[in-house]
């Protein structure tokens, strides 16, 4: 809604309700119930966006507006009018005199509690710096004695560590001696030490190696194993079936028989009968 609209729905409606019998009732008002009214005419101001009449304007208008309606009603009471019209205005007057003079009052009285509190306040920090400041001294002053003290210790530690160092000026000669004793024999132990471990790496290697040469005699061991099993099978395999053709032929003379057994047994025998004594090849 626009600011016309908003200002006379304010007219109609809120002005109607405020200033309803104001000349029986605003004169006889404080200054805080005035300040209250007038509050809401300034909300309604700053809400319709427009400028509007105070209460103070309303209530002149308003009695002004009776003033002359009485003398339009009653020409002989006139001056009996006017009069109340100017004691009603003076009144209002002095009611504004009475209203400035207590706001000024209520306004000094809050500037003089203000300020006594910040005396208060300083009064209250002004005693805490001089505590402070005393603490700080007596602190200083027992600084100074510690101080004091402490340059007396060191004095003495001084004239002590002179002594000593007189004292064991042979001492340390001696040690530097030991010192570097222990440091040639440290440098002679390094040379050990890295000899051995070369050792070390050389003996690993060669057990390395022989790991693998073994490894490899393992293997041609396993082939050789399984060639002899084949052959074996195999010779196995024929003598059976020489003893079956055999079963099926005519029975031979001894002697033959014989001879036909040391031959087949010297062809048929196997090659691990005949060197089974015989040792393997060292590694």
């Amino acid at each position: 809604m626009g600011p016309q609209v908003l200002k006379r729905f304010y007219s109609c409606t809120i002005e109607s309700i405020l200033t309803g019998c104001i000349t029986a009732w605003y004169g006889n008002c404080s200054a805080s119930d005035r300040k209250t009214v007038q509050r809401v005419v300034c909300t309604a101001q700053y809400i319709t966006g427009a400028r509007l009449p105070a209460i103070q304007d309303l209530y002149i208008r308003r009695c002004q507006r009776k003033a002359l309606k009485i003398v339009k009603e009653n020409s002989e009471d006139s001056a009996k009018i006017r009069e109340v019209s100017k004691r009603l205005y003076a009144q209002l007057k002095e009611s504004e005199k009475r209203h400035k003079e207590e706001r000024d009052r209520m306004q000094f009285s809050r500037r003089l509690d203000e300020q006594s509190k910040h005396l208060q306040w300083v009064e209250g920090e002004a005693g805490e710096r001089g505590q402070k400041v005393e603490d700080l001294q007596r602190l200083l002053g027992g600084m100074e004695l510690e101080g004091a003290v402490l340059r007396g210790k060191i004095a003495a530690s001084e004239a002590d560590l002179l002594q000593l160092r007189a004292a064991k000026e042979g001492v340390t000669e001696e040690l530097e001696k030991e010192l570097a004793v222990l440091k040639e024999k440290i440098h002679h132990l390094d040379d050990m030490l890295k000899s051995q471990q070369r050792k070390v790496r050389h003996m690993i290697e060669q057990l390395q190696n022989s790991r693998t040469v073994i490894q490899e005699r393992e293997r041609v061991i396993r082939d050789l194993e399984e060639k002899v099993a084949f052959l074996e099978a195999e010779n196995t395999e024929m003598r059976d079936q020489i003893e079956y053709f055999l079963e099926g032929q005519k029975p031979a003379s001894p002697i033959e028989m014989r001879a036909k057994e040391v031959g087949i047994f010297l062809f048929f025998c196997p090659p691990s009968s005949m060197h089974r004594n015989k040792s393997l090849p060292s590694i």
